[in-house]
């Protein structure tokens, strides 16, 4: 069996939540049946799920092109 880690864009999640779910917001149950009609449940396990809910607020500069 597989372990599988899942990147989840929150704000994009949540819309489409929102819109599936007759304009309600998602719940943390709603979430993880989400996640869980990802997984291929004959052969991948949740190992993590890495959430993140919005950018960064600041200009992001990679040291090493300078």
């Amino acid at each position: 069996m597989k372990s599988v880690a899942i990147l989840l864009d929150g704000g994009f999640v949540r819309h489409k939540l929102y819109r599936a779910l007759a304009r309600q917001h998602a719940t943390s149950k709603d979430i993880m049946r989400f996640v869980q009609a990802c997984l291929r449940p004959a052969d991948e396990e949740l190992f993590r799920i890495y959430y993140y809910g919005w950018a960064l607020k600041r200009k992001a500069t990679q040291e090493l092109l300078k």
